[in-house]
């Protein structure tokens, strides 16, 4: 299968893991030489510890999460803020998909505003972090 430009996209049947797909994602960034020129944020959640334990980072200031705060719905936030602070960057949001349930006024402004972030999410159908602690 081919995307709008033309470059041929991966076409997957069966389910991956969160760690499989950021494990992807960031072979992708480092074959592409891309890797330094990324910001990624998080929220918070397990989606949180795969992107800090799996991406390859390369500098300071690479990763922005509020850490154990327990502050979920961020990550798109933060994304908006950091392309914002620098146009020149790539910057993905890394989120969960109990964690992107609070960002829909978030989307909005990155619709209405243009703002170019690609936000990634993984889906394992629970606030996992949550369950986990259970």
């Amino acid at each position: 299968r081919k995307d709008k430009n033309g470059e041929e996209v991966k076409v997957v049947k069966t389910p991956l893991s969160s760690q499989a797909v950021v494990q992807e994602m960031n072979l992708q960034l480092v074959k592409e030489g891309a890797i330094d020129n990324c910001i990624f944020t998080t929220g918070v959640g397990i989606h949180q510890m795969v992107a800090a334990q799996l991406i390859t980072w390369t500098q300071p200031r690479q990763m922005l999460s509020s850490g154990s705060l327990g502050t979920m719905g961020v990550s798109t936030g933060y994304a908006i803020g950091a392309k914002l602070a620098q146009m020149s960057k790539i910057v993905i949001s890394v989120d969960g998909d109990g964690s992107f349930n609070m960002t829909f006024t978030e989307l909005k402004t990155i619709m209405e505003q243009g703002i170019p972030v690609k936000i990634m999410i993984l889906d394992n159908e629970a606030q996992m972090m949550v369950e986990y602690w259970q």
